[in-house]
């Protein structure tokens, strides 16, 4: 079984997310719910807690089960991460390259600061989140996938050791999570190098008690005739999620929106609406498919864009990026830059789908292949 309305909000959210860290000056820019839409990982946590304890709790009762568990979720994470990490390097080595060939002098020296070498190994063991280094490394967002593979194994250990009241161990945990987020984390919920591991933690056992809540509630929802409830609460859900987003400010309230995540993955989880009828179409499905390849091949692109603006600004005199945010380019005017943004997620999702064809899917199928 496959929650298809589910991996096709994580598609959207990972598109939200990519639109969080475009690289140009649009109409949405100082848009609150652009501002905010960091919060999205925070689904993909919640959403993973729900969707590996619907495949896996009750299957991780022996050493065996818990190693080829681990080992998947590997060849799930590692393989997108090592190339994109891999096209990182080389846009580092190409930066030597052109010092030692041509005038050119990047804003930032080859193998330094975020992109050290160091920085490299702690990536390949997915030891980025863990508060190792004092910023966000090479592939930025990756953070999450370095958090989200530790955790995985604290959910296969509770499973493993926990029988009896394993329910009480996943809330204590979940208690612990928060309260450190709350006690060390100066932007809370906001957490990614220092406390991600923290943050991943906390959604992803809400999204492991969202599953509970699910089956409680699933014999109920079958015996709803009213469509107009159903489409009523999916709207309404729906809906609240560009709300809540955009309310939603860097203090302690933010620790809330793993629960309200929770809530939007409990809703659509029975996929009876309208709203889940919109989101199980082909195109929708298709994003959700691609959701982790989006969510990874961003960043690179971005650095690609700014490598190449500044080239042409070095090469050629332009001024192309806005006055206002130098991080951002501007070619002057605002709709012009929405097209253009439109035109940005378009490629995204082209190199998406080559890179869940070429490298995604080949390397779980790989490491699938060597546990079945």
């Amino acid at each position: 079984m496959r929650f298809n309305v589910l991996d096709s909000f994580r598609g959207l959210c990972a598109l939200f997310v990519v639109v969080f860290h475009a690289p140009f000056l649009w109409h949405g820019s100082d848009n609150e719910f652009v501002k905010h839409s960091y919060l999205f990982v925070d689904f993909f946590f919640v959403l993973s807690g729900f969707v590996i304890t619907f495949a896996y709790e009750d299957r991780l009762d022996s050493c065996r089960q818990v190693t080829r568990f681990i080992f998947r979720r590997i060849g799930r994470l590692w393989p997108l991460h090592v190339f994109i990490l891999g096209l990182f390097v080389g846009i580092e080595l190409l930066k030597l390259i052109l010092i030692a060939t041509t005038s050119y002098s990047p804003q930032a020296a080859p193998f330094a600061g975020a992109n050290s070498i160091p920085a490299i190994f702690s990536h390949l063991l997915f030891l980025h989140s863990l508060n190792v280094h004092d910023s966000t490394t090479w592939n930025v967002p990756s953070w999450s996938i370095s958090a989200e593979f530790y955790t995985y194994i604290v959910f296969a250990a509770v499973c493993l050791f926990v029988v009896q009241k394993r329910a009480f161990v996943f809330a204590l945990l979940c208690g612990f999570a928060c309260l450190g987020l709350y006690m060390w984390s100066d932007s809370y919920i906001g957490a990614t190098h220092d406390y991600g591991f923290l943050r991943c933690v906390y959604g992803f056992l809400i999204g492991v008690f969202a599953y509970k809540l699910h089956l409680l509630i699933n014999e109920k929802i079958q015996e709803v005739k009213s469509c107009s409830i159903v489409n009523g609460v999916e709207l309404a859900a729906f809906f609240s999620i560009f709300v809540f987003v955009s309310l939603l400010q860097n203090s302690a309230v933010s620790l809330l929106a793993p629960f309200f995540f929770a809530f939007i993955v409990v809703v659509f989880s029975f996929e009876k609406g309208v709203v889940s009828k919109a989101m199980n179409t082909g195109p929708m499905v298709f994003i959700g498919m691609l959701s982790y390849s989006i969510y990874m091949v961003h960043a690179f692109v971005n650095v690609v864009i700014h490598r190449v603006s500044y080239l042409m600004e070095f090469k050629l005199g332009l001024h192309i990026h806005s006055v206002v945010n130098k991080s951002l380019l501007d070619f002057g005017n605002i709709f012009l830059m929405d097209m253009v943004l439109f035109m940005y997620l378009i490629c995204i999702v082209l190199f998406s789908w080559a890179t869940y064809s070429f490298v995604e899917l080949p390397g779980k199928k790989f490491f699938y292949s060597r546990m079945s």
